[in-house]
This record gives C-alpha cells, sequence and structure tokens, in this order.
C-alpha cells in the first residue's frame, strides 16, 4: 500500500504518497477501501473528490452519478442539504469547520430514514478523509434504551409516592386509634372536648373548627370545643342558622361561587372568611351536632 522504505524508517505516510506511487498501490488502497463497512471519500485540501470506495453510495444511499474524482465539497454538501438530511444552518456550521481545518462529526438523517454517523478528519496536506457509518441499529436501541430507562424511573417515582401515601394512610389510622382509645378512656364530656380539640388541631394543622352539640331541648346547639381559634365561638347557635342543618347535609361555602353564609357565623368575621364546610354530626340516624371547619383570609 505504501512505500517499503517509508514503513521501515517509521516516516509519517499519507494520502499523497499513496497517490504518488504507481498503480498497483492505488488499486490495493482501494481494495481495502471498497471491503470496509463505512462509506470512506477523500477530499484535497482544494475541496475536490480525490478517492472514495463504492460502499459510499450504499451507506449514503447516493446515486452513481452522485459523487466521483473530480466532484466538488461544497456541490456535494449542498446536494445533501437539498434532500433534507440537515438544515441550512448546520451546513453552514459544516463549511465554517471545514475552512478551520478541525475535526468535526455530525448526524445525517436519510430520506428513507436511517440515520448515518458522519466523521471528518483532517489530513496534513490540508484536505481531508470523511467516514460515513450506518447507526440507524444503534440509534434506535440507545432510543429504547432511554425510553426503558425513563419508563423505569417514572415506575420508581410512582412507587415511592405509593409507598408515601401508604406511610401516611398508616400515621392517620394510627392516629385515629389513638383518638378512639383516648375517646373511651373519657370519664367526663369536658375531658372528650378537649381531646377531639388537640386531636382535630393535630389533624387539620391549618384549620380553625367549632365543635357544637345539641342541647336536651333540641331548641338550640351549644358550644362544646373549638381549636385554632381563641374565644371565637358562639355560646349557643339554633339549628337554622346553618345551612347544613337546615338542608341535611354537608354545606361547602366558598366565596368565589354562588352561595350564601350561615348566620351562625359572627358577622364581624364574614369579610375574613374564606372558604367553610359545616357538617353535621350524625349518630345513631339522628343529627348530634354540627362540626364547622373554617379558614380565614390573610
Amino acid at each position: 500500500m505504501t512505500k517499503p522504505e517509508k514503513i521501515q524508517t517509521g516516516a509519517p505516510v499519507s494520502w499523497q504518497d499513496i497517490r504518488g506511487d504507481d498503480n498497483g498501490d492505488l488499486m490495493l488502497a482501494t481494495q481495502i477501501m471498497n471491503v470496509m463497512e463505512q462509506g470512506i471519500i477523500v477530499w484535497s485540501p482544494d475541496g475536490t473528490c480525490e478517492l472514495h470506495n463504492t460502499r459510499v453510495f450504499d451507506v449514503l444511499e447516493l446515486e452513481r452519478d452522485a459523487i466521483g474524482i473530480g466532484t466538488k465539497r461544497d456541490d456535494f454538501l449542498d446536494a445533501a442539504c437539498a434532500c433534507g438530511e440537515f438544515s441550512a444552518d448546520i451546513l453552514a456550521e459544516h463549511k465554517r469547520r471545514l475552512l478551520a481545518h478541525v475535526s468535526f462529526q455530525f448526524d445525517r438523517t436519510l430520506p428513507s430514514g436511517r440515520v448515518v454517523a458522519t466523521y471528518a478528519r483532517p489530513t496534513r496536506e490540508g484536505g481531508y478523509v470523511v467516514t460515513s457509518t450506518d447507526v440507524t441499529e444503534a440509534r434506535q436501541a440507545a432510543a429504547d434504551l432511554a425510553v426503558a430507562k425513563q419508563a423505569a424511573e417514572d415506575a420508581e417515582a410512582q412507587a415511592r409516592e405509593i409507598l408515601l401515601e401508604e406511610r401516611a394512610r398508616q400515621a392517620e389510622a394510627h392516629t385515629l386509634s389513638n383518638l378512639d382509645e383516648w375517646l373511651q378512656s373519657c370519664k367526663s364530656l369536658d375531658e372528650l372536648f378537649q381531646i377531639v380539640a388537640k386531636f382535630m388541631g393535630y389533624l387539620l394543622p391549618d384549620s380553625f373548627g367549632e365543635l357544637y352539640l345539641y342541647s336536651n331541648s333540641r331548641d338550640v346547639l351549644d358550644g362544646a370545643c373549638e381549636w385554632g381559634q381563641d374565644g371565637m365561638m358562639n355560646d349557643h347557635i339554633t339549628p337554622d342558622s346553618c345551612w347544613s342543618l337546615r338542608r341535611g347535609r354537608a354545606y361547602e361555602h366558598s366565596p368565589n361561587t354562588l352561595c350564601f353564609p350561615c348566620d351562625h357565623l359572627r358577622p364581624e368575621l364574614s369579610g375574613q372568611l374564606g372558604e367553610y364546610i359545616c357538617i353535621p354530626v350524625i349518630a345513631h340516624g339522628d343529627t348530634v351536632g354540627l362540626l364547622a371547619l373554617l379558614r380565614f383570609v390573610e
């Protein structure tokens, strides 16, 4: 392929050395290039094709007249850009790098959808050796791997979320179990109301709440306990002062919807209230009281 004396002396060998030898060396070089997997093009310093192998036609899906000895590199690149293998901006970047005489690599997507990795390496004389390799399967495998990795990460995140939800559910169940145990141990209503207020403040840390119970005469409801606020609960309210008791179901109030505030709320607080909900307390099928959860607007 090269001159024996150059190999023996260790002097650097270039394409110019091969081209300057006899036709036998050139034919040997061409035969070696033709059996390689990559498509290979050798460009001269002035951007003219000096040599290419036959594999380049298959790799780049080229017609036989698309490239040959003497083809101008700019014309070849312009034709590839016109086919949509890369954009005009990328083409301009390629030409800038060629003028700078630096190595670079890029992927080109052929009209068939195949992906070809192209590597351009400068020669010491100022030309370029460009190799093109079909990497369609490798790029697809990488894309599939990325999808599988993302799916695995999503599954892991979902599993962590489910685990956190399960831990939160178990913590809530444990808290409710403790509440039930404390309520069963109460010896007076005062203790019961104290425990309810403590646990409600713990379960709903950002809430304000009030609990009312029907009096024996059932004409009024007495204030039993409150949490998240101090001294704002009414001593007594009438059953018809709450929409939830009048309608027999939970009542949710929102300032941004068509609804009306309950009369049992203090008038001076009406401008400070945000969303709130009133829930009838039912035991053994009878309504025994009212639970009000409030939120104030800062």
